[in-house]
């Protein structure tokens, strides 16, 4: 419902110019809310954090991927054309 709120637009001034209405942040808690400070907020803090890392290092593996697989096609018709030209 919030998400819906932050989507609406507003109409203002006379010549009924559309605006897109602010949006905000909205937090959203799935465990229900965990006080600040408390031990298991700490928990869950530093397991969102473990998640963001886990996430953040899998999409540089991709990128490294991508990045070695583009080299070895570029080595691999490198090599092709040196051997075309070792043949003549």
């Amino acid at each position: 419902m919030v998400f819906a709120l932050t989507r609406r637009l507003a109409v203002s001034g006379a010549a009924k110019r559309v605006v897109a209405a602010p949006s905000f942040a909205v937090r959203s808690y799935s465990e229900g809310h965990v006080a600040p400070g408390s031990k298991a907020f700490s928990e869950k803090e530093k397991a969102q954090e473990d998640m963001y890392i886990k996430e953040h290092e899998r999409e540089q593996l991709k990128k490294l991927k991508d990045s070695l697989a583009k080299i070895k096609e570029q080595t691999a018709t490198l090599e092709s054309e040196i051997s075309k030209i070792e043949k003549n």
